[in-house]
């Protein structure tokens, strides 16, 4: 493993970067309905990661335990000529007050600009190497809680992309050609359109965000939508893989996201048998 420090990130590399690379895929395993988790899953299966990014501004659990052992920073993956990054970790951002959200800026910008410089710096001074695509694969959860009539409910078949160069939204399912533009307009999570938003400032090539669609009514996990992004993904990647692993990646989540549930309930139910008992403010130091 080496350490290559650029400016506010720390690269701890476990594999060699390849000499070029086809595209950068984003997504982060956190987003309710877990769809471009189970999808970027379905391709990785039980391959470990290439290396991490840490940063001093971002948190991490500094506390952990010799049962799952759990590794910081955001991950990073090569995988058939592609580097698929998954960012686990983000602070907290309410969207409303304005201020606290506001806040976050601080914390999240440097990071996001000195990771896409660093690949800007090795693969785009020169045009065989450079990737061909920069996208944030992710859902249109957030529309559930917004104004509909502005941000619009989609099936969870439906794949979307926002193209941040021309600034240009587009239904991209089935086979039409040209694709149709969307009327109605898209609601980004704060990684969903900075990375690409970014990247388009730097003169990176082609950065899009690409949603899938969500049904309100899925609940924790949503099948369709992960569906949805697998295939697309599968398909520009190669082709590498099938519906097999991606029942296994649907499997997997699920037990992840039960065992998460059960473990905010414990701990509920804990605080709640609690709540009469003055608990001590300092844990360690």
């Amino acid at each position: 493993m080496m350490l290559t420090k650029h400016n506010t990130i720390d690269i701890y590399e476990q594999d060699e970067w390849p000499a070029m690379l086809k595209g950068v895929l984003i997504y982060s395993e956190n987003e309710y309905g877990c769809a471009s988790h189970i999808a970027m899953k379905s391709l990785l299966g039980e391959q470990e990661p290439s290396g991490r990014i840490l940063t001093h501004l971002i948190n991490q659990m500094v506390f952990n335990q010799s049962k799952d052992f759990e590794s910081v920073g955001w991950e990073y993956y090569f995988y058939n000529d592609y580097m698929i990054i998954n960012i686990n970790k983000w602070p907290t951002t309410p969207i409303m007050p304005l201020h606290e959200a506001q806040a976050t800026w601080i914390h999240c910008y440097p990071p996001v600009r000195d990771l896409l410089s660093f690949l800007k710096d090795k693969y785009y001074q020169s045009s065989a190497m450079a990737p061909s695509m920069l996208a944030f694969v992710t859902s249109t959860t957030l529309h559930d809680s917004l104004n509909t009539d502005i941000f619009a409910i989609h099936s969870p078949e439906d794949m979307l992309m926002y193209q941040h160069k021309d600034s240009i939204k587009l239904n991209i399912s089935g086979q039409q050609d040209p694709k149709p533009q969307l009327k109605t307009d898209l609601f980004f999570t704060p990684p969903a359109w900075l990375f690409p938003h970014l990247a388009n400032a730097m003169g990176m090539n082609y950065p899009v965000t690409l949603f899938s669609g969500h049904d309100p009514e899925s609940g924790d996990i949503d099948e369709v939508a992960a569906l949805t992004l697998f295939r697309w993904l599968n398909r520009t990647t190669g082709n590498h893989t099938n519906k097999h692993a991606f029942n296994r990646s649907l499997k997997n989540t699920k037990r992840e996201v039960a065992v998460a549930l059960k473990m905010r309930n414990d701990l509920e139910a804990m605080l709640k048998s609690d709540e009469e008992t003055e608990a001590p403010n300092v844990l360690w130091g």
